[in-house]
């Protein structure tokens, strides 16, 4: 009996070192990342869902975006360089379990591949519309965000044009809705954008006009 128990003791001090050897694992280098965020501005359909196709890490999918949403999280750090990103309708407000047709969640509503460099922040929207027959079809405007230094004394923001049939328009900025005098942003065009602006805290209203004046849009 003793000499079992020898036996068995061995035995268990052999298992606990094999395992013991293995306890480190293998360990992987974060790799040059770019910070990434997607806006969905399609107005006239499904949710989206925002991935990237070429590889799995670093590359964190945004699902079930509303129209006017922010995907998850905001900034998302991406694998640095060429990187292949679809987006794909979601049918599912939500994520409930109702079922859905394979065909509408693979139907693939952009489609692009574009160099991200590391250490760099990038606003990806989503613009246009699904609708046969649409002005402008639903595509990727990459932004590249040269985001402003922070201060605890005023705040910083940008305005974007993304209604695709609106066109230009002149945007007024102020505390009190005006919109006389000169405009924060003369015929700011679709698909473009402001360089961030200052403003101090407090009130801060937006109203815009057809480009040189005073009818409101």
């Amino acid at each position: 009996m003793r000499f079992q128990r020898l036996i068995f003791a061995v035995i268990l001090a052999c298992g606990v070192t094999a395992c013991a050897k293995n306890i480190t694992g293998v360990t992987h280098s974060v790799p040059p990342l770019a910070y990434v965020r997607y806006i969905n501005a399609v107005s006239d359909t499904f949710n989206m869902d925002f991935r990237a196709v070429d590889q799995v890490v670093y590359s964190q999918p945004f699902l079930n975006v509303a129209y006017r949403g922010l995907g998850d999280a905001n900034y998302q750090g991406y694998q640095a360089g060429s990187r292949h990103v679809r987006v794909f309708l979601d049918p599912s407000p939500g994520n409930t379990a109702a079922p859905v047709d394979p065909i509408v969640v693979s139907t693939v509503m952009a489609d692009t591949t574009y160099t991200f460099v590391a250490g760099s922040y990038y606003t990806l929207v989503h613009i246009g519309n699904a609708r046969a027959g649409a002005a402008v079809t639903p595509k990727l405007w990459i932004i590249t965000d040269a985001l402003p230094v922070q201060s605890a004394a005023s705040v910083q923001y940008r305005i974007i044009n993304v209604a695709s049939v609106q066109g230009a328009v002149d945007v007024y900025a102020s505390a009190t809705g005006t919109t006389t005098g000169t405009p924060t942003a003369s015929s700011l065009g679709f698909a473009s954008s402001t360089a961030y602006l200052t403003w101090a805290p407090g009130p801060l209203i937006m109203k815009m006009t057809t480009p040189g004046t005073q009818t409101l849009v």
